[in-house]
């Protein structure tokens, strides 16, 4: 394993900069790696190149099947050509978090599911509803709809920043809330069919989350 990690060519990254307006977060890939530097796709948005200037500290992350890592750099040399590309330093430290370690939190997503046959057959219109909590593994989510326990659902989550998970599960657990009009049902899932790029969606927002509360105090 070299000074980053088990990168990549071509590995996607996420480049976290703390503007004085607050904290953005960019995508990106990797370019080239040696040693002591690490060659990365400058971030864009709307296709303009987001200006970041020599010295300027950043928090990079990734993703491999095994773990999230994530440490703090420098940015070194900016390049225009061939392409854009940022040259970043050695990191002063690196954290790898496995993935069996994020734990479940509470979020409150908005998302929509539908009923579906065992053939995966869309057995249902959509139903809107609002996660309760959130996992790499499932969800628990609210909704005036009565479901039962094996029904199988398919999920659309939209994330903040534009971020969207799709996930196909099972219910597994669910608790009735209220009485009369007011009845609710907590629906727990198991997601039984779900790509892991978007697993990683999930993992990366966790992650960022846990980081945030830490960086409070409050975890």
């Amino acid at each position: 394993m070299g000074a980053f990690g088990p990168i990549k060519i071509n590995q996607p990254i996420e480049i976290e900069v703390n503007f004085s307006l607050g904290i953005n977060k960019f995508k990106s890939r990797v370019e080239g790696i040696t040693e002591k530097n690490l060659v990365v796709a400058a971030p864009m948005v709307n296709r303009q190149i987001v200006p970041l200037k020599i010295g300027t500290q950043v928090t990079v992350s990734y993703l491999d099947n095994a773990a999230l890592y994530t440490f703090d750099t420098v940015v070194l040399a900016t390049d225009l050509k061939p392409v854009p590309t940022l040259t970043l330093d050695k990191p002063y430290n690196i954290k790898r978090v496995q993935r069996r370690n994020f734990v479940r939190i509470d979020a409150k997503i908005p998302m929509t599911f539908c009923l579906l046959k065992e053939n995966l057959e869309k057995n249902s219109d959509f139903y809107y509803a609002t996660t309760i909590d959130i996992s790499g593994g499932g969800i628990m989510f609210s909704t005036e709809n009565p479901l039962h326990l094996g029904d199988l659902l398919e999920i659309h989550m939209a994330f903040p920043d534009g971020v969207n998970v799709l996930a196909i599960g099972k219910v597994v657990r669910v608790i009735k809330n209220g009485q009369g009009d007011q009845q609710m049902y907590s629906v727990g899932i198991e997601f039984n069919i779900i790509e892991e790029s978007e697993r990683d969606k999930i993992i990366r927002y966790i992650f960022n989350q846990q980081r945030e509360l830490r960086r409070k105090g409050l975890l």
